[in-house]
């Protein structure tokens, strides 16, 4: 009987642990608050952190725009021409109206 009765023990023990692991459990406050603020919290700091790192090269690229976007301006105004029409133009396109030859031919 104690050989009997040990095996009948130990199968009551590995049936009691069977059903304690397949039974469901609630989930403890830690897994809670971690899910609720940890994980939030990660969130914000990882943010936080890349927005200082990248913050640096961002404003180095704001100036370096401003700087091109200056310079653009400038040439676009020197470049723009202040006469349009001026006498010799005008009359060489007449001349070409009047022969028929085209402006892109002489």
């Amino acid at each position: 009987m104690t050989h009997e009765g040990q095996e009948l023990n130990e199968t009551k023990e590995i049936e009691r642990l069977y059903y304690k692991l397949n039974k469901p459990r609630s989930r403890s406050r830690l897994c809670f608050l971690l899910y609720l603020f940890i994980i939030p919290l990660f969130i914000i700091i990882g943010g936080v952190t890349f927005s200082l790192s990248e913050l640096v090269a961002s404003q180095e690229a704001e100036t370096g725009n401003a700087q091109i976007e200056s310079c653009h301006r400038k040439k676009l105004f020197e470049l723009l021409p202040t006469e349009t029409f001026v006498f010799g133009n005008a009359a060489l396109y007449s001349f070409g109206v009047y022969t028929t030859i085209g402006y892109g031919n002489l």
